[in-house]
């Protein structure tokens, strides 16, 4: 599930992504293309929450290319993505957490 909030509205919102580890990040395919409001919505404010198996991270996104996306997916993923011709990616790049409470 990601938070954000809406762009224009500034209402809050929750959407169900599927993510993939991608080393510390996660990885989402769009199989929608990179127009779909959830994104531009965590684009336009620079970051987002997302809540993965109980835990939530703040997260900011970057669109990778697919060579660079593939790897992280399983066989069976990548043969999905290829199938539907998915060629948008994105990472979403766990933020670091300030220890100690400063800033």
């Amino acid at each position: 599930m990601i938070r954000h909030v809406g762009r224009r509205s500034g209402a809050p919102y929750a959407t169900p992504v599927g993510v993939y580890p991608m080393d510390d990040d996660f990885l989402v395919y769009l199989p929608y293309g990179r127009d779909v409001d959830w994104l531009r919505n965590i684009r336009a404010a620079g970051a987002a929450e997302l809540r993965v198996e109980g835990r939530t991270h703040r997260v900011t996104p970057q669109l990778v290319e697919p060579a660079e996306a593939l790897p992280y997916l399983s066989k069976r993923d990548r043969g999905v993505a290829r199938l539907f011709g998915v060629t948008d990616f994105l990472v979403l790049r766990r933020v670091p957490v300030a220890s100690g409470g400063t800033t």
